[in-house]
């Protein structure tokens, strides 16, 4: 029904042009013109339209960052962010946290840690690009 609407108000505005043209006769321009009008129509809503888009995912990212920062609402969400916006783990802001103000208790400083050794770990192993033009590292 949607897209029957989308596609009828060009049209409607292209027959509504001709309607206050008058009546048409030969030579007139007024088709070249009511088509023109719904072409106009159809770009300006085209351009709303991904105006609309931009702005709802610039929305839905600031939102998702807010959440990492602080706590999500649920793994849906936490699951759906991180995967859209690349963020990292929720956790590492709960350590940071319990690094400046103090941990809860003393599971949550050890799993902190061991969130970190393991970071750690990984970007150790974690693969370096070398330059372009330089030459390669011994390693």
């Amino acid at each position: 029904m949607t897209r029957a609407v989308a596609w009828f108000g060009p049209v409607l505005a292209a027959v509504l042009t001709l309607a206050a043209a008058g009546p048409l006769r030969a030579g007139d321009a007024a088709p070249e013109a009511a088509r023109d009008a719904g072409r106009e129509t159809r770009d300006a809503r085209e351009t709303t339209d991904a105006r609309d888009a931009r702005d709802a995912h610039a929305a839905r990212e600031a939102q998702c960052r807010a959440w990492a920062a602080t706590a999500f609402p649920s793994g849906l969400e936490e699951t759906s962010c991180r995967f859209e916006f690349a963020l990292p783990s929720p956790f590492l802001f709960v350590c940071a946290r319990g690094q400046d103000r103090g941990f809860d208790s003393d599971l949550q400083r050890a799993a902190c840690a061991d969130f970190f050794a393991r970071s750690a770990a990984r970007a150790r192993a974690g693969y370096v690009r070398p330059l372009p033009g330089a030459a390669p590292s011994e390693g």
